[in-house]
């Protein structure tokens, strides 16, 4: 038998003794120190309430999250910040919701499980709501799932037997059941990525065709490079285990190309970065360098046509 592990210490956290004004800001604060961090906007005629219960568990944590009804917007900016990348596995107890990533759209009601990724923008809306969920980090998904986006934002399928098992297993791994298991923790994340891979194969069926899975893939190396000034196709294409043919026909099956997708993320980019207080003492030029552009003027241009400002108009606009 394997040795009894110590039990991780438990943490609750709830707005209730919070006064109402502030806990819209309290709760963010609570979804950015798990990697999550975005903007949250009550329904009209809702007042804000959540809660939380967790531990952590293994290299990751679980834990039980409700929350009155609300949307929720997961920004560039709020990325830019998050080194961990981490991803969450739902399940949704009790309520409904929707949610989109990766240009997927996905309702979900309970026994309905959903993977979403820190490192992507993330969008939803929930109405009265309590999900359990298991957060672990990029490499364990690697495991398994060579590209584990691709199974974000899609619902996992409960009418097929991994599906069930997979909602059976997160709904058992409460806070209770977890502090008495016959096996360590990682080994139970990792069974659990195993089941989840099972209920998501083939990913085609349920996340669109292998060339918008490919897009999607491609998509997410950008924005992990973008910052880099000399990252090209050719780079793009071995990241990704293609041919340059087949990643330049990707983005043209799509009317698009890999010069306007990273053109695209770097703006997007660098207006996250001029709407962000943290960033207000750096000038443009040093803004542009983050974003990947080697000479600031350029920078400038390419701004301007994009959203009728430029880099210093904007932010001022925006208050900083």
């Amino acid at each position: 038998m394997p040795k009894h592990q110590n039990p991780q210490p438990r943490f609750y956290l709830s707005t209730n003794d919070v006064p109402a004004p502030q806990r819209v800001g309290f709760w963010e604060e609570h979804l950015a120190s798990l990697g999550f961090g975005g903007e949250i906007t009550p329904h009209q005629g809702h007042a804000f309430h959540a809660q939380t219960r967790g531990r952590a568990f293994g290299h990751g944590s679980i834990l039980v999250f409700e929350r009155t009804p609300c949307a929720y917007e997961r920004r560039d900016k709020h990325c830019l910040g998050d080194l961990s990348k981490s991803f969450a596995l739902m399940l949704v107890l009790k309520g409904t919701g929707a949610l989109e990533q990766y240009g997927r759209r996905v309702t979900l009601g309970p026994g309905d499980c959903c993977l979403i990724h820190a490192g992507a923008p993330l969008s939803g809306m929930n109405h009265e709501i309590r999900v359990a969920a298991l957060i672990y980090d990029k490499e364990v998904a690697a495991r398994w799932l060579p590209d584990a986006t691709a199974i974000c934002g899609i619902t996992l399928p409960q009418n097929t037997p991994w599906g069930r098992t997979l909602s059976a297993a997160m709904a058992a791994l409460s806070l209770d059941t977890a502090a008495n298991l016959p096996m360590p923790e990682d080994m139970v994340i990792e069974q659990i990525n195993c089941l989840l891979t099972l209920a998501a194969s083939p990913a085609p069926s349920f996340g669109g065709t292998y060339r918008e899975s490919l897009l999607h893939r491609l998509r997410q190396i950008l924005r992990q490079h973008a910052a880099d000034l000399t990252f090209g196709p050719a780079a793009c294409a071995e990241i990704c285990g293609i041919s340059l043919r087949t990643l330049h026909m990707t983005f043209a099956s799509q009317g698009t190309s890999f010069c306007r997708e990273l053109r695209g993320i770097r703006l997007n980019m660098a207006r996250a970065y001029l709407e962000d207080p943290k960033f207000g003492r750096k000038t443009i030029a040093e803004i542009a360098g983050l974003c990947g552009y080697a000479h600031a003027s350029h920078f400038v241009t390419s701004f301007g046509k994009a959203f009728g400002a430029s880099p210093m108009k904007y932010r001022k606009n925006a208050g900083l």
